[in-house]
């Protein structure tokens, strides 16, 4: 299905489980799409959780387009909401997807119930998680001239302790990328600045990382956020949903349905 936007972007997104249901939005992280989240969406619609699972802008069947903000996306989520109809949903957010799971809230706090984040951030602040940020930029500009295969491999090579499944994923995906999109929406997370703004954000939050990257990151977000908490992942890494699901689907069935 298809969200079409005024100016002429489309959406793509899958829709899961009884409409009747808890609903719930997933957003995925940069360079993938909603399918990163299949083991979820065959997990959660056992637990009457309705799903809608879209591919960001920029990313998967979804409108490349031109440039691109963070508010591009929180628009693109508030206006899936109002196609189905929804004045609040619980929000969950995967590495870029946590970033803009947070752009949302902030944004539109009224139209959130419960917020999951997880392996995200919600600042670039100190000079080491500035040369990170930019490293990742420069790398996506050069990744444009490597061919598909190569690239597919080396980016994929970063998952091959986990389960062939996710491995087989990355290669998939990262040969279907457009490194040009990457690069935009690389610049249009690196401008997030929330951390005061979500002390403002009076809604229950669950934050998590995974012990192998992000653990710094999301203790500033879970103390910023005045009704939160904080679920580290052992044996993980970004994205924590596909390298560790068992964890992870535990923590959020948890928190969604206690």
């Amino acid at each position: 299905m298809f969200l079409s936007k005024d100016n002429g972007v489309r959406i793509y997104y899958e829709t899961f489980g009884d409409r009747e249901g808890l609903p719930l939005i997933l957003i995925h992280g940069q360079g993938l799409d909603h399918y990163m989240f299949k083991k979820q969406i065959e997990k959660y619609t056992n637990e009457d959780i309705f799903l809608i699972t879209p591919d960001m802008r920029g990313h998967g069947r979804s409108s490349k387009v031109d440039s691109l903000e963070l508010m591009d996306w929180a628009e693109d989520i508030n206006d899936l909401m109002y196609q189905h109809g929804l004045e609040t949903a619980n929000i969950l957010g995967v590495s870029m997807g946590g970033v803009i799971a947070q752009k949302f809230a902030v944004e539109y706090p009224e139209k959130v119930d419960k917020l999951i984040l997880s392996d995200t951030f919600a600042e670039i602040n100190s000079l080491t998680e500035k040369l990170a940020a930019y490293s990742q930029v420069i790398g996506f500009t050069l990744f444009r001239i490597f061919p598909k295969q190569l690239r597919a491999k080396i980016i994929a090579s970063a998952y091959k302790d986990y389960s062939p499944e996710v491995y087989e994923y990355f290669k998939k995906v990262t040969k279907k990328a457009d490194f040009g999109q990457l690069v935009l929406s690389r610049k249009a997370i690196n401008k997030i600045d929330l951390l005061e703004e979500l002390e403002k954000l009076n809604k229950p939050v669950l934050v998590m990382a995974g012990d192998k990257i992000l653990i710094k990151p999301a203790q500033k977000i879970a103390g910023s956020l005045p009704n939160s908490s904080l679920k580290i992942i052992e044996g993980s890494s970004d994205p924590s949903n596909m390298t560790k699901p068992t964890e992870f689907d535990k923590n959020v069935l948890d928190f969604l349905l206690e």
